[in-house]
């Protein structure tokens, strides 16, 4: 029996002050980010889930509120786990992290995240869903690093950021990773909304 994991990145967020939000509070969807979700929902709509998980973001906990509302009966569940990267570039312009080509690891130490404590932060997270629903499906809604360092481990990449080599998640997209049974080879990845 398959067990699939359907990963969301939240909808688009508004952010007019164009800055890094990271993990900081109050950062809600626009408009258009509510319309990313309602697809995402109906996207969804027939997955048939065990359950739905989010990060503990405003705009990832809304993000879910939408997919849930296709699914009564079920109650989200907040995970640490697929919480947004932690990261000392928070708070700072666009602008700012222009000047860095958008490297936003290069030099960074502990304790803020590099990719491969996004992937193992996340790798933890699909073994619990693994074990909890074997042979069932889950809902995550998560963010755009961590959608990325998922999808390439998936993939068979290493954690680490290269521009050049898979696009980044869009917001609102809808990544499902198969795993067959409880085999531990890595899992079919299908992109359902891009």
């Amino acid at each position: 029996m398959n067990t699939t994991l359907y990963f969301v990145r939240h909808g688009h967020v508004y952010n007019p002050q164009q800055i890094v939000y990271a993990r900081m509070p109050r950062f809600r969807l626009s408009d258009e980010g509510v319309q990313q979700a309602v697809e995402a929902a109906r996207v969804l709509k027939e997955s048939n889930p065990a359950a739905i998980y989010t990060s503990p973001m405003l705009r990832a906990r809304q993000t879910a509120g939408y997919i849930a509302r296709e699914h009564p009966g079920l109650h989200l569940h907040i995970s640490s786990l697929i919480n947004e990267n932690y990261t000392p570039y928070q708070g700072a312009s666009y602008t700012e992290i222009a000047k860095l080509n958008g490297n936003i690891f290069s030099g960074v130490l502990p304790p803020y995240e590099q990719p491969a404590d996004m992937l193992h932060r996340s790798l933890r997270f699909i073994a619990k869903m693994r074990q909890a629903y074997p042979g069932q499906a889950v809902i995550a809604v998560t963010h755009g690093d961590v959608l990325r360092v998922i999808v390439r481990w998936a993939m068979g990449l290493p954690p680490e950021k290269d521009a050049n080599d898979i696009p980044f998640p869009g917001t609102g997209s809808v990544s499902a990773l198969v795993f067959e049974g409880d085999n531990q080879a890595l899992p079919e990845l299908k992109v359902l909304l891009g």
